[in-house]
């Protein structure tokens, strides 16, 4: 039985950050993530380098420099 089944109402979301996402090609992720409205505020820095991106609605995602090639 879920909480909704319960009749319970369901748990508020106020908000997720950072959110941290695994890419391979940083400079091709920026341009995606900034069509949906993000910027590009800090990075890539760090020994596994991150990118840090905000959007106006207060999202934070990270995109971190360790993903493997896509196999096609």
């Amino acid at each position: 039985m879920t909480r909704h089944q319960a009749n319970q109402p369901p748990v508020a979301v106020q908000g997720l950050a950072p959110i941290g996402i695994r890419v391979h090609d940083l400079a091709r992720s920026v341009r995606f993530y900034e069509l949906l409205g993000f910027t590009k505020t800090v990075g890539p820095v760090g020994p596994e380098p991150v990118a840090i991106l905000d959007h106006p609605s207060g999202v934070e995602i990270n995109l971190i420099l360790n993903a493997p090639a896509a196999h096609v």
